[in-house]
Parts: C-alpha cells; structure tokens; sequence
C-alpha cells in the first residue's frame, strides 16, 4: 500500500474506464510515485532535481497513455508514459513550478515570480504563450475552466483571476476575497492567502475559493457574484476537491506554513473534511 507522506505536495488521480484507478505522488524526495489501485503494483521514478510541487494526469489528443505531468521546482515539467521509465518530454519553465492543472487541450503551469505558461495538448512539449499573472501577489494556485476556455488563478493576497484563452478578452476580470472588515481604528483590513480555487464539475460557471482564513465560498464567475459563504472552520483550508458530479465538496483542515516551521504546533489539526452540496451553492444565477 502506498502510505501517506507529510513531504508529498502533488498528487494526481486517473479514474481510468479499462485499467483502473491510478494514483500519482510526487514531494520532497523529488520522485514520482505511482499505485495502481486494482493491482496494488507500484513504481517510483526519479524524476527531477528538486521537490516535485504538482502532478496532474493530461489527455494528449489521439494518445491511448497514461500521461502524468509532474511539476518541481528545478524550473521543469516533465511529460511521463508510465509504461516507461524516462519522461517522454521535459518543458522548461521561466521558474519553480508552483501549480499545475489540466483539463480540455488547455494545460496551464504556474511558476514562481507569477509567470503562467500556457500549453495546447495538440502539441504538448511547447510552451506556446508565457504571460504574467494579473494579480499582484505570488501565485497560489491555477484551475483551467471544464471547457479548457481559460483559467483561474489565486494568489497569497486575497484575491482569484479568471482569464480567458482567447487574447485581449473583455471577459477577463479580478475579485478580492478572503479578507476581514476594515477595523475602524488602525484603517487596516487582514488579508488571507487563498489556497484553493475549484470549478463545479457539471456546473460549469460556479467555482469554489478556499483561504487561510478557514473559510470556504461559492462563486458565480458569470454574475461576478457570491452564491454562499461559510464561517470559518477555525484552521487553514490548504487544499479541496469535487466529486465527479459535484455532489459532495471535500477539504483538508490543517497548517499552511505560511510562517515557516516555528508557527505549526500539535494545536493545529489536520482534518478532511466532507461537505454536501446544495442547489443554492451549485444553480448559477445571472444578474
């Protein structure tokens, strides 16, 4: 069995029709781990010169493989068939790969220094357009649009992205979210890293926001709008997920090292936790 490993920071997931479910890891110890679950084979590739930071699985058009792309902070993604033991493809990137996902013929990896590359699946060892986050904060996190239309991105400073493929789009815009109310007195509002961003698997235009703040919230990216928002949950969201047909809402409770080592404590609990989606948080309503 493959166990957990606190030093693991990408994992990707395959729900495959005709071999079944495999399961892809990569973190600090730079290799990429594989577990087919019907099976319960396992490999390990070493892969890159640095941690891994993401793995996602990608759909090459006309490619009957499992690819798994994974993302490290040596400035590189590699392309992996896993029926292999060398990566298929190495793109080099502007920077540390922070976030990657896929989805459609749009593949999206965000860097450090807030570069985000774009990649079309047709032709997958090309970068073919580098552009620099809208947002003025690190990049947190990048989530592609269920129709590989364009993409969403968040950052440390309280505030998400959406952007669109086509060029010069008027349908790009920025929300803040994830800050507290001004206090009166010092005029200063508190601002929380957002750490998750997620687009509704069968509604395509409500996406879900996760922060440091614990709380989590829907959104209408049409109607620019706050469908619901829930009380915090009393420690960090550090990362979330949709069922397959958007049901259910999972998130992991736990410490985002946002001040380094000495800020975690055994005060600090680490939790999964299951929401169930109602028709107000998933119906997307216009203006």
């Amino acid at each position: 069995m493959m166990r957990y490993r606190p030093e693991w920071m990408g994992v990707g997931i395959n729900m495959g029709n005709q071999d079944g479910t495999i399961i892809a890891a990569g973190g600090a110890d730079k290799s990429l781990h594989i577990l087919h679950l019907p099976t319960g084979q396992q490999a390990t590739l070493s892969s890159h010169d640095n941690p891994i930071r993401s793995v996602r699985f990608v759909e090459i058009p006309e490619s009957n493989a499992h690819i798994v792309a994974s993302g490290s902070w040596d400035k590189t993604v590699k392309l992996w068939d896993l029926r292999q033991q060398s990566p298929v493809a190495t793109i080099m990137c502007e920077d540390r790969v922070y976030s990657m996902d896929s989805k459609s013929l749009l593949f999206v990896v965000a860097t450090a220094e807030r570069h985000i590359h774009l990649i079309d699946l047709r032709n997958p060892t090309v970068i073919s357009r580098t552009l620099e986050s809208p947002l003025e904060h690190q990049t947190k996190v990048v989530d592609v649009f269920p129709d590989g239309k364009g993409w969403a991105t968040a950052s440390i400073g309280g505030e998400c992205s959406l952007n669109f493929v086509e060029e010069d789009s008027d349908k790009d815009y920025t929300f803040r979210c994830h800050r507290g109310p001004c206090d009166p007195k010092t005029k200063i509002i508190k601002v929380w890293s957002v750490n998750d961003v997620r687009f509704h698997p069968v509604r395509h235009t409500v996406l879900v926001t996760a922060g440091s703040d614990g709380v989590f919230s829907f959104w209408n990216r049409i109607a620019h709008s706050q469908l619901q928002n829930y009380p915090s949950a009393g420690s960090p969201i550090t990362t979330t997920a949709f069922n397959y047909n958007g049901s259910f809402f999972s998130y992991a409770l736990g410490y985002d090292w946002s001040k380094g080592c000495a800020a975690n404590s055994q005060e600090i609990e680490t939790k999964l936790m299951l929401h169930s989606v109602t028709a107000e948080e998933s119906t997307s309503k216009r203006k």
